[in-house]
């Protein structure tokens, strides 16, 4: 979503006045499209959260319902946070040290949003779309349980060492054991964001198998909401890795450029519509009847035999060499 914050100039200041407050805030265009836009976003989530508990109430059961209701709480929490950051900021109410540590709840807030998202898609979503087909979907699971196992503790480390750095940073605390780790922030980061790009191609790769072995996939609603929810996942995914290199290995001297102003706008924007679509995409093919047809479908397939008659339990019908031919009584020639 939100592209992280950092300390700016702004922000130095551990209090300030509201009269500097009413004349110096939201001064820059940039702060106040800024603003704007996560404004924007987190009525769209608190809309998207009542559109959920209303739509599960009135079609009945949606599945992983429970993890689309925490990212979407998530994306809520880090939206709010994101605009008290920006006030705060802009009134120069807040110390460089507070907003960095508000800022380290808003990147935990919005990284495990996310990867709920991306949990949906990968277990609950093809695992629904792979039901009844035996081996498959059993090997599927297994192999996307795993790697999301490994992308989470990847997140959590990630997350885990950036928060250590940036207290440490503002707390006086700088050992030799935490420089160490400043080193390893970016790097940990980028490896993130593309082992969370590979994901979604394993997702998009099981979600096309599925869809080529069932007709139920590839009609009704589903016809639409699974391609658009592969494409905004990994549009999601993709621009958070590529708008995160872009920050990080941006010149200093860029800084004063207003184009790279413009393009940190430009991926706050697309971060939380990418969110957004793909929470509402995974939402619609979570609680559509279709994933049942495929169950009943599943269900009848050949390989669930066990219910079918054994010739050891049917007597055959027996022939005997010797047995008369049986004539029709019509054509009898008797009295």
């Amino acid at each position: 979503m939100a592209p992280r914050r950092g300390g700016g100039s702004s922000s130095s200041f551990g209090s300030s006045s509201s009269n500097q407050c009413g004349s110096y805030a939201f001064s820059v265009p940039e702060s106040k499209i800024s603003l704007a836009f996560t404004a924007i976003f987190f009525l769209i989530f608190v809309v998207l959260l009542f559109w959920t508990c209303i739509r599960t109430c009135r079609r009945g059961k949606v599945r992983g319902l429970v993890w689309l209701f925490f990212s979407l709480v998530l994306a809520i929490l880090a939206s709010a946070l994101n605009i008290i950051i920006s006030v705060l900021q802009e009134c120069s109410i807040l110390s460089a040290a507070g907003t960095q540590r508000i800022a380290i709840g808003l990147d935990w807030a919005q990284m495990l949003a996310e990867f709920l998202l991306i949990v949906i898609i990968m277990i609950t979503i093809t695992n629904a779309l792979h039901q009844g087909t035996g081996a498959i979907a059993k090997t599927v699971s297994i192999l996307h349980s795993t790697y999301l196992a490994i992308l989470g503790i990847m997140m959590i480390t990630t997350l885990a060492v950036n928060t250590a750095v940036t207290d440490a940073a503002y707390n006086s605390s700088y050992s030799r054991s935490t420089l160490n780790l400043v080193k390893h922030v970016v790097p940990l980061r980028i490896a993130y964001y593309v082992l969370a790009v590979v994901a979604l191609l394993m997702a998009t790769a099981s979600i096309a198998v599925a869809v080529l072995r069932h007709h139920s996939a590839r009609s009704g609603a589903l016809k639409v909401w699974v391609p658009l929810l592969i494409i905004f996942s990994l549009g999601m995914v993709l621009l958070n890795m590529a708008g995160y290199i872009n920050r990080v290995y941006t010149t200093v001297s860029t800084y004063s450029n207003a184009a790279f102003f413009r393009s940190i706008l430009a991926q706050q924007f697309l971060q939380y519509f990418f969110y957004a679509m793909t929470f509402i995409s995974a939402l619609a093919v979570c609680g559509s009847s279709q994933l049942d047809d495929i169950a009943h479908a599943g269900g009848a397939l050949p390989h669930q035999g066990a219910t079918e008659p054994k010739y050891g339990d049917v007597p055959l019908p027996q022939s005997y060499d010797n047995a008369p031919e049986y004539v029709p009584p019509q054509y009898h020639n008797g009295r």
